[in-house]
C-alpha cells in the first residue's frame, strides 16, 4: 500500500510541477528519507483513515442490500 501511495502522489507531483515522473519518485523518496519519522506518521494515519472510510463504505452498501 505505501508503495502505491508514493506512486500516486510522485505521479501526482510530476503532472503538476511539469516534470519527468522519475524525478519526481527520486525527489519525493529523498524527501521521505529525510524526514523519516514524519513521513511515516504521515502515510500511517492516511492509510488508517483510507481504510476506516473503505469499511464504512463497505458497511453502507451491504446494509443497503
Amino acid at each position: 500500500m505505501r508503495k502505491l501511495l508514493i506512486t500516486y502522489l510522485s505521479l501526482q507531483l510530476a503532472q503538476s510541477v511539469g516534470v519527468d515522473h522519475h524525478a519526481a519518485k527520486e525527489e519525493l523518496y529523498y524527501y521521505m528519507r529525510t524526514k523519516d519519522h514524519e513521513t511515516h506518521t504521515m502515510l500511517t494515519e492516511f492509510m488508517d483513515h483510507f481504510y476506516e472510510k473503505v469499511c464504512k463504505d463497505k458497511d453502507e452498501a451491504d446494509a443497503n442490500l
